[in-house]
């Protein structure tokens, strides 16, 4: 895969270390000719996480760590009514300026971030 100013970034946080995304995404990412990474960040700060992913131009995000807690959801304004409704977070996507929440799982990294996507 060759990185330029067109790759689509998407993260996964997490209170620790765990693969398991990234080595779904990014073969099936190369596979499919997308232009995108997925990468892991983890910690248990949750702000930082997002305030990062935010300033460095992340498209979206898999909750993974933090889907349940009631502390990380108060750092998100924007939610999907599926989101709301069962008081889940699975992903983020960023939308005008915040990250939006949804309750799908990552599914949601290829259809919510890729319909416009052109293929090489």
């Amino acid at each position: 895969m060759i990185f330029d100013e067109n790759t689509k970034l998407l993260a996964r946080i997490h209170t620790k270390p765990n693969s398991r995304g990234l080595n779904i995404y990014n073969p099936y990412f190369e596979e499919m000719n997308v232009n995108a990474a997925y990468v892991l960040f983890y910690k248990n700060t949750p702000k930082k996480l997002l305030d990062a992913c935010k300033n460095l131009g992340f498209v979206g995000l898999n909750t993974a760590g933090f889907e349940s807690d009631s502390e990380f959801s108060k750092l998100i304004t924007n939610f999907d009514h599926s989101s709301r409704l069962v008081g889940h977070i699975g992903y983020l996507k960023y939308e005008g300026d915040e990250y939006k929440a949804y309750y799908q799982g990552g599914g949601r990294i290829v259809t919510g971030n890729f319909k416009k996507i052109r293929y090489k």
